[in-house]
Protein backbone atom coordinates (compact mmCIF):
# COMPACT_ATOMS: atom_id res chain seq x y z
CA UNK A 1 0.00 0.00 0.00
CA UNK A 2 1.34 3.50 -0.87
CA UNK A 3 2.08 6.18 1.72
CA UNK A 4 -0.51 9.09 1.18
CA UNK A 5 1.09 12.29 1.53
CA UNK A 6 -1.76 15.29 2.88
CA UNK A 7 -1.25 18.78 2.37
CA UNK A 8 -3.67 20.28 4.58
CA UNK A 9 -6.17 22.44 2.72
CA UNK A 10 -7.81 26.39 4.06
CA UNK A 11 -10.52 24.26 5.90
CA UNK A 12 -10.04 22.09 9.02
CA UNK A 13 -13.24 19.83 8.52
CA UNK A 14 -11.63 19.71 4.65
CA UNK A 15 -8.67 18.22 5.61
CA UNK A 16 -10.77 15.96 8.34
CA UNK A 17 -12.48 14.75 5.77
CA UNK A 18 -10.06 13.72 3.56
CA UNK A 19 -8.28 11.19 6.98
CA UNK A 20 -11.94 9.97 7.65
CA UNK A 21 -12.54 9.48 3.55
CA UNK A 22 -9.21 7.83 3.06
CA UNK A 23 -8.96 5.15 6.43
CA UNK A 24 -12.56 4.22 5.94
CA UNK A 25 -12.13 2.98 2.13
CA UNK A 26 -9.16 1.37 3.50
CA UNK A 27 -10.86 -0.86 5.90
CA UNK A 28 -13.57 -1.33 3.57
CA UNK A 29 -11.04 -2.94 1.49
CA UNK A 30 -8.62 -4.79 4.24
CA UNK A 31 -10.78 -5.03 7.38
CA UNK A 32 -11.28 -2.59 10.53
CA UNK A 33 -7.72 -3.75 11.47
CA UNK A 34 -6.46 -1.20 8.84
CA UNK A 35 -5.50 1.90 8.46
CA UNK A 36 -3.82 4.06 5.88
CA UNK A 37 0.07 5.05 6.53
CA UNK A 38 -0.47 8.77 5.90
CA UNK A 39 1.81 11.56 6.44
CA UNK A 40 -0.03 14.73 7.01
CA UNK A 41 1.10 18.67 6.41
CA UNK A 42 -0.89 20.82 7.55
CA UNK A 43 -0.14 24.60 7.12
CA UNK A 44 -2.21 27.84 8.40
CA UNK A 45 -5.58 28.04 7.47
CA UNK A 46 -5.45 31.96 8.25
CA UNK A 47 -2.34 32.13 5.95
CA UNK A 48 -3.98 29.63 3.25
CA UNK A 49 -7.12 31.44 2.94
CA UNK A 50 -5.62 35.08 2.51
CA UNK A 51 -3.71 33.97 -0.52
CA UNK A 52 -6.29 31.97 -2.61
CA UNK A 53 -8.37 35.15 -1.86
CA UNK A 54 -5.81 37.43 -2.61
CA UNK A 55 -4.82 35.47 -5.36
CA UNK A 56 -1.68 35.41 -4.27
CA UNK A 57 -0.65 32.27 -6.36
CA UNK A 58 3.05 32.18 -6.65
CA UNK A 59 3.54 32.69 -2.85
CA UNK A 60 0.53 30.28 -2.82
CA UNK A 61 2.37 27.69 -5.19
CA UNK A 62 5.52 27.94 -3.40
CA UNK A 63 4.58 27.55 -0.03
CA UNK A 64 2.72 23.93 -1.35
CA UNK A 65 5.78 23.14 -3.18
CA UNK A 66 7.74 23.32 0.36
CA UNK A 67 4.74 21.58 2.14
CA UNK A 68 5.33 18.50 -0.91
CA UNK A 69 9.07 18.60 -0.52
CA UNK A 70 8.62 18.05 3.30
CA UNK A 71 5.88 15.46 2.71
CA UNK A 72 7.75 13.21 -0.28
CA UNK A 73 11.24 13.78 1.78
CA UNK A 74 9.22 11.94 4.78
CA UNK A 75 8.66 9.21 2.43
CA UNK A 76 5.44 10.11 0.93
CA UNK A 77 5.08 7.92 -2.59
CA UNK A 78 1.69 9.96 -3.65
CA UNK A 79 0.41 13.54 -2.88
CA UNK A 80 -2.81 14.58 -2.15
CA UNK A 81 -4.36 18.13 -1.74
CA UNK A 82 -6.64 18.19 0.57
CA UNK A 83 -9.94 21.08 -0.87
CA UNK A 84 -10.91 21.72 -4.41
CA UNK A 85 -9.05 25.67 -3.70
CA UNK A 86 -5.64 23.93 -3.81
CA UNK A 87 -5.95 21.62 -6.60
CA UNK A 88 -5.47 24.26 -9.37
CA UNK A 89 -1.90 23.77 -8.41
CA UNK A 90 -1.71 20.02 -8.62
CA UNK A 91 -0.13 19.83 -12.09
CA UNK A 92 2.82 22.43 -11.31
CA UNK A 93 3.63 20.50 -8.25
CA UNK A 94 3.67 16.91 -9.98
CA UNK A 95 5.84 19.10 -12.59
CA UNK A 96 8.65 20.41 -10.38
CA UNK A 97 8.45 17.70 -8.21
CA UNK A 98 8.78 14.76 -10.15
CA UNK A 99 5.84 13.15 -7.37
CA UNK A 100 2.86 11.86 -7.93
CA UNK A 101 0.06 14.46 -6.82
CA UNK A 102 -4.13 13.04 -6.95
CA UNK A 103 -6.11 15.19 -9.68
CA UNK A 104 -9.00 16.34 -8.02
CA UNK A 105 -10.63 17.14 -11.40
CA UNK A 106 -9.95 13.58 -12.89
CA UNK A 107 -11.46 11.94 -9.82
CA UNK A 108 -14.75 13.77 -10.13
CA UNK A 109 -15.05 13.38 -13.60
CA UNK A 110 -14.71 9.22 -13.26
CA UNK A 111 -18.05 9.74 -10.18
CA UNK A 112 -19.87 11.69 -12.26
CA UNK A 113 -19.88 8.86 -15.03
CA UNK A 114 -20.49 6.31 -12.57
CA UNK A 115 -23.61 7.94 -11.91
CA UNK A 116 -24.74 9.19 -15.23
CA UNK A 117 -24.44 12.88 -14.25
CA UNK A 118 -23.46 15.36 -17.02
CA UNK A 119 -24.18 18.72 -15.48
CA UNK A 120 -22.99 19.53 -12.38
CA UNK A 121 -23.69 23.00 -10.09
CA UNK A 122 -20.07 24.13 -8.44
CA UNK A 123 -20.70 25.68 -5.04
CA UNK A 124 -18.17 27.42 -2.89
CA UNK A 125 -15.57 27.37 -5.06
CA UNK A 126 -13.25 30.51 -3.30
CA UNK A 127 -11.37 31.75 -6.91
CA UNK A 128 -12.08 32.06 -10.63
CA UNK A 129 -8.69 29.70 -10.75
CA UNK A 130 -10.85 27.20 -8.98
CA UNK A 131 -13.89 27.42 -11.27
CA UNK A 132 -11.75 27.49 -14.28
CA UNK A 133 -9.87 24.33 -13.21
CA UNK A 134 -13.10 22.72 -12.92
CA UNK A 135 -14.53 23.97 -16.17
CA UNK A 136 -11.11 22.28 -17.90
CA UNK A 137 -11.75 19.09 -16.55
CA UNK A 138 -15.23 18.63 -16.74
CA UNK A 139 -16.12 20.46 -19.90
CA UNK A 140 -16.80 24.36 -19.67
CA UNK A 141 -21.01 23.45 -20.55
CA UNK A 142 -21.19 21.02 -17.75
CA UNK A 143 -20.35 23.14 -15.19
CA UNK A 144 -23.11 26.00 -13.91
CA UNK A 145 -21.96 28.85 -11.33
CA UNK A 146 -23.94 30.69 -8.67
CA UNK A 147 -24.58 34.28 -9.47
CA UNK A 148 -21.68 36.63 -8.62
CA UNK A 149 -23.60 37.97 -5.28
CA UNK A 150 -24.10 34.18 -4.28
CA UNK A 151 -21.26 33.04 -4.67
CA UNK A 152 -20.30 35.41 -2.29
CA UNK A 153 -22.84 34.71 0.07
CA UNK A 154 -22.01 30.44 0.27
CA UNK A 155 -18.19 31.95 0.58
CA UNK A 156 -19.32 33.91 3.93
CA UNK A 157 -21.60 30.80 4.82
CA UNK A 158 -18.95 28.36 4.32
CA UNK A 159 -16.19 30.31 6.59
CA UNK A 160 -18.89 30.75 9.41
CA UNK A 161 -19.85 28.00 9.59
CA UNK A 162 -16.85 26.16 10.14
CA UNK A 163 -17.12 27.40 13.76
CA UNK A 164 -20.59 27.41 14.58
CA UNK A 165 -22.13 25.10 16.15
CA UNK A 166 -25.93 25.98 15.55
CA UNK A 167 -26.50 27.84 11.99
CA UNK A 168 -29.01 30.11 11.18
CA UNK A 169 -32.31 28.53 9.55
CA UNK A 170 -32.22 31.52 6.58
CA UNK A 171 -28.75 30.53 5.62
CA UNK A 172 -30.28 27.19 4.31
CA UNK A 173 -33.19 28.71 3.35
CA UNK A 174 -30.86 30.53 1.24
CA UNK A 175 -28.63 27.55 0.02
CA UNK A 176 -31.55 25.97 -1.10
CA UNK A 177 -32.67 28.53 -3.41
CA UNK A 178 -29.16 28.34 -5.08
CA UNK A 179 -29.13 25.09 -5.28
CA UNK A 180 -32.76 25.07 -7.00
CA UNK A 181 -31.85 27.81 -9.53
CA UNK A 182 -28.54 25.95 -10.65
CA UNK A 183 -30.95 22.91 -10.70
CA UNK A 184 -33.52 24.55 -12.63
CA UNK A 185 -30.36 25.91 -15.00
CA UNK A 186 -29.65 22.42 -15.92
CA UNK A 187 -27.61 21.05 -13.22
CA UNK A 188 -28.05 17.58 -12.17
CA UNK A 189 -26.11 17.61 -9.10
CA UNK A 190 -23.73 19.88 -7.24
CA UNK A 191 -20.41 19.52 -6.12
CA UNK A 192 -19.65 20.83 -2.84
CA UNK A 193 -16.04 22.95 -3.10
CA UNK A 194 -16.74 23.63 0.74
CA UNK A 195 -17.63 20.93 2.60
CA UNK A 196 -19.26 22.74 5.34
CA UNK A 197 -21.68 23.83 2.84
CA UNK A 198 -22.93 20.22 3.48
CA UNK A 199 -24.28 21.13 6.83
CA UNK A 200 -27.00 23.61 4.85
CA UNK A 201 -27.71 21.29 1.37
CA UNK A 202 -29.84 19.16 2.53
CA UNK A 203 -29.39 15.43 1.14
CA UNK A 204 -32.22 15.61 -1.32
CA UNK A 205 -30.30 18.38 -3.05
CA UNK A 206 -26.55 18.02 -2.71
CA UNK A 207 -26.40 14.20 -4.51
CA UNK A 208 -23.15 14.53 -4.67
CA UNK A 209 -20.66 15.15 -1.17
Amino acid sequence: MERLGLIGSPSLETTLGYLRTINREVQKKRGLDHTAEIILFSGNAERLNGLVDAGRWPELTEHLISSARFAAGAGADCLVLCGSALNPMAGEIQRLLGVQVACMGKAMVAKLASFGLKRVGLLGARSEREARMWREHLGGSAVLLPGAADQSRLRRYADLAADADVLPPAWQVETTRIISQLRRAGADAVVLCAPELGRLAGHDEALLP
